[in-house]
Order: C-alpha cells, then sequence, then structure tokens
C-alpha cells in the first residue's frame, strides 16, 4: 500500500486474498477522501499482478491557507488520517502469513513521491513514521535561518528586550518555536512600516511577515497566509479620568481617535466612526504619547495591544470597549512558496501538540479559560 500523509510514504503490498479484509475498512465506494493542509488527496485499489496497491492521485487545489478567512471562521487541518492506516495495516498483518504473497513491487505509477513538508504520524500503537522537512525546498533567503518582516515594536507581540538585541514578544516566541520544530532554524528579524508589510515575501525583502496581522481579503489576494494562530478584536483605550463617558464609538463622536496606518483598526473606525475625527499613525508608541499628551481622545485597534498597555500603566489607561469582529492573525509568505506554507503549518500544529504553544501563550495572556 502506498499511502502519502502530506509528508509520510508507508510501504507495503496487499498478498492476494485480502481484497475481502480491505473492502470492509471505512472507505466508500475503494475511494479512501482526506483533506489535510491544503492538499485534497484521493485513494483507490488498483490490480497488480497478484496483489492489489492503494494508488494516491493527488488534486492540487488553491490552498486553504491563501483564501480569506470569513469573519468568525476558523481553518482548522484536519488529521483524521491516523486510525484508518492503522486498521489498514491490521489487515494486511493477518494476511501477510500467506504463502502465496508477493514481495513488494515498486512501480513509476504505484510510488507516489510526497511534495509536502509536513508530517503526519499514525497513533495508538501504530508505526509512527516522520521525514524531516527539506529546508532547501524552502527557498529561504538566508541559509539556516528564516527571515522575519514586522512592524516593530509592538507589545506584546513583537519587541526587543531593553538594551539588548533579542526579539521577544508572542509573535516572536511562537516564529522561534517554529523555525526550531522545522530543522533548527535560526530566526532573521528585520523591521519594516505595517503598511504593505504583507508584500514583503514577495519582494524578497523577507521570507515571512510575523506582525500580529489579520487575514483579509485584500491581503490574501496578494500573500499567502498560514493557518490562523490567534484571535483578536478590536477595542477602545482612552486616558483615565474619561473612562465614564467615554465607553464607545457613539460617545466619540466629536471626538479624536488615533488608528494605525493600514491596520484593520483604522478600517473599522473609517466604517464606523464616522463622526468622529481619524488621526492615523505609523506606530503604536506614538499614539499612546498623543492619547496620554491629550492630542487624542481614544486610542482604535487589536484588544491585546490595548489590554497590554493598560496592564503595564493601570494609572494612566482605561479600556472601555471590547468590538468582536472575528478577527484571526497568519503569518504572510509569498504566494508561490507553498513548500514554506507547509512546513509552517506543520511546525504550528506540532508547537501546539506538544502544549509549547499554550505556555508561549501564558507568558503573555495569562492561562487559557
Amino acid at each position: 500500500v502506498v499511502v502519502n500523509t502530506a509528508d509520510v510514504l508507508l510501504k507495503r503490498v496487499a498478498p492476494k486474498g485480502c481484497e475481502e479484509h480491505l473492502s470492509n475498512l471505512p472507505w466508500d465506494n475503494s475511494t479512501f477522501p482526506h483533506r489535510f493542509g491544503t492538499r485534497l488527496a484521493s485513494y483507490t485499489f488498483i490490480p497488480v499482478g497478484n496483489s492489489r496497491l492503494v494508488s494516491n492521485e493527488l488534486f492540487t487545489t488553491t490552498p486553504n491557507i491563501s483564501q480569506p478567512l470569513k469573519k468568525g471562521a476558523e481553518m482548522r487541518r484536519i488529521q483524521r488520517l491516523a486510525i484508518p492506516v492503522f486498521a489498514l495495516g491490521l489487515v494486511l498483518a493477518a494476511c501477510g502469513s500467506d504463502d502465496t504473497s508477493t514481495t513488494e513491487e515498486t512501480t513509476a505509477e504505484s510510488v507516489v513521491e510526497s511534495t509536502d513538508d509536513t508530517t503526519e504520524g499514525a497513533t495508538d500503537g501504530a508505526t509512527e513514521e516522520s521525514t524531516a522537512v527539506d529546508v532547501a525546498s524552502l527557498g529561504l533567503i538566508k541559509d539556516g535561518a528564516i527571515t522575519v518582516c514586522t512592524d516593530a515594536p509592538y507589545e506584546p507581540f513583537e519587541y526587543q528586550i531593553e538594551g539588548t538585541d533579542t526579539w521577544t514578544g508572542f509573535d516572536m516566541d511562537l516564529m522561534t518555536a517554529i523555525a526550531t520544530d522545522i530543522g533548527d532554524l535560526a530566526l532573521e528579524v528585520t523591521v519594516q512600516p505595517f503598511d504593505g508589510i504583507w508584500l514583503a515575501p514577495k519582494a524578497k525583502t523577507c521570507d515571512i511577515v510575523a506582525s500580529a496581522m489579520t487575514i483579509t481579503e485584500e491581503r490574501a489576494a496578494n500573500a499567502l497566509f498560514s493557518d490562523p494562530y490567534f484571535d483578536a478584536d478590536q477595542s477602545i483605550l482612552v486616558r483615565a479620568d474619561d473612562k465614564a463617558t467615554l465607553v464607545d464609538i457613539a460617545s466619540l463622536a466629536g471626538k479624536t481617535i488615533a488608528v494605525q496606518t493600514g491596520t484593520t483598526g483604522e478600517t473599522y473606525a473609517q466604517e464606523n466612526a464616522k463622526e468622529s475625527e481619524l488621526k492615523s499613525f505609523d506606530e503604536p508608541a506614538a499614539m499612546f504619547l498623543a492619547l496620554e499628551g491629550k492630542q487624542v481622545d481614544a486610542i482604535l485597534q487589536d484588544l491585546p495591544v490595548n489590554g497590554a498597555r493598560l496592564v503595564k500603566e493601570p494609572a494612566k489607561f482605561a479600556l472601555t470597549a471590547t468590538i468582536p469582529t472575528g478577527e484571526q492573525y497568519g503569518f504572510a509568505m509569498a504566494q508561490d512558496n507553498t513548500a514554506l506554507a507547509a512546513a509552517i503549518n506543520g511546525g504550528l500544529a506540532n508547537v501546539k501538540a506538544s502544549g509549547d504553544y499554550d505556555t508561549i501563550f501564558a507568558k503573555y495572556f495569562g492561562t487559557k479559560g
């Protein structure tokens, strides 16, 4: 049987006489479809001499990760292959003692070479096989490292530890964990303005953008996004003295709202705060200074960022409104670099499965639930 599980090839031959057992496995009309990551695979039995092989046909579609994420939707990897493959292994083992079993045959038609960089593992007692990511296929700008574009500082997602060159923050820690999982890769960070930053990988300025960036239809038209890694809403931050009066968009009519250029917060304010004056800034630090200096009356931006500032300076500011938008963050790559996207998604899945994601999340936002 040749079963392509994104990166894992399990090769065996089903001896003649196993057809009845194989027909009882959970597939319909000899076809076993599975969706995982960015590809649709169909497994079909075909006769080969005295044996029957599972032939793999791949139908490449527009990758899920490049599609715009609708509000409230989630893009999740579906990993259901382990149990059926394990069941198939048991059937073949039961028939394997037949003296009429043929030796393994490999032909150009029956062997399918894996092109994904993620790995899938069989569990619950099945033999686990994995293939290391082919780092050379990822098209990285610098050997041995993933070059990351980010708009920093943007606490708590990306910033440098004061007095050092060390990068930290939720995005940076998560990317470091993913890079390590892919192949012990280093992280090279380059700072760029946020406006249009998702175009940087296409221009070869970096390999990937990690900058607390919401997946939107406009951005997805020009970049290849990873699976979502963070849920985020919008929020309103005001001076502590105004927390009783400036409590929502309506109460900010006639007031000045600070927004960051090129962000979904700016777009939301343009569409929903038409009675207010909007003042755009290039980065959040300038917005906080403007609010403290009474140059603006409120800041409308991502909840985690406003929340982090409130925790840092609770006497100065107040978070008076959370605005549910169903936004989700993703990492952006060049549209033609599907190999890197697959590797990033595989690494993200592994980091979540290992519990490292929850550890990183708790470091910056507290324990979930």
